[in-house]
């Protein structure tokens, strides 16, 4: 490479640098989505029979997990302002509108635990029962 084009090189990759080094430390000091929720959730609502089912909401959704957005599963949320828990909407009733709230978390979270099973080099995610239902004995 000739000298003038290095003088017109160095500056560039400079620039380019810098930049790339202020986004990481911007990025750093960014707030987490998962900050504002809890680090593990229990979906305790209607278990009858199973041990409750328990996920590790800040692995789910921190930038430093698997950073899962938040509308994913608060499907009727906007950004990271949830409105409400899935028993909020989804009860014991089954509806073609609205499923029971067995039929919709099984439907989320086992249809995506298989997708990222299918992904090469994915970390498996449980899709049996005993994968997710390990908390405590149900309400009776």
């Amino acid at each position: 490479m000739t000298r003038s084009r290095w003088a017109l090189a160095l500056p560039v990759a400079a620039a380019v640098l810098t930049l790339a080094a202020a986004r990481l430390a911007a990025s750093e000091g960014a707030p987490d989505p998962a900050e504002n929720g809890p680090e593990t959730w229990t979906f305790d609502a209607h278990q009858k029979a199973m041990p409750l089912a328990e996920l590790d909401h800040f692995r789910h959704a921190s930038s430093k997990g698997l950073k899962i957005p938040c509308t994913r599963c608060h499907h009727t949320s906007k950004g990271t302002d949830v409105d409400a828990g899935c028993g909020e909407c989804h009860g014991e009733a089954w509806s073609p509108e609205i499923p029971d709230i067995k039929s919709a978390t099984h439907s989320l979270c086992i249809r995506c635990h298989v997708r990222n099973n299918a992904a090469p080099a994915a970390k498996p995610a449980p899709y049996k029962c005993a994968g997710c239902h390990k908390g405590a004995a149900p309400k009776k």
